[in-house]
């Protein structure tokens, strides 16, 4: 399942430095959320659920992951595994400057998107 994981700058460089990351709360384009938008068409389905999962942390990691659907929540989804390198699609980041807007980066630009967002690359 795609799956939109909302983290914070220190939840992103623990990612860096060890290529993993335990984290239970994430959001998918579920068959509950697609029949509560008026829009049908996967891309804006998608960039619906990437503006709901950056609401409250400035960097969302897209993955193939295992996760189960939470009744009633619709969207939310909870993992239902360890996130690690390979199942990284791409990094949303927001810079503190323009908290609204999220820049897309591949999944192999950590470094760059340390540097976007002001943070010591040699960490």
């Amino acid at each position: 399942m795609r799956v939109w994981v909302p983290v914070s700058i220190q939840e992103f460089l623990v990612f860096d430095q060890t290529g993993t990351l335990e984290v239970s709360k994430g959001y998918s384009v579920t068959p509950a959320f697609t029949q509560e938008q008026s829009e049908q068409d996967e891309e804006v389905l998608e960039a619906l659920i990437l503006e709901t999962a950056s609401l409250d942390k400035p960097i969302v990691l897209v993955a193939e992951a295992s996760a189960t659907q939470i009744a009633g929540r619709s969207g939310e989804v909870t993992l239902t595994q360890v996130l690690s390198e390979p199942l990284i699609r791409a990094i949303f980041a927001s810079s503190p400057q323009e908290p609204d807007e999220m820049l897309w980066f591949g999944p192999t630009e950590r470094p760059e998107v340390k540097d976007f967002l002001g943070l010591d690359i040699g960490s």
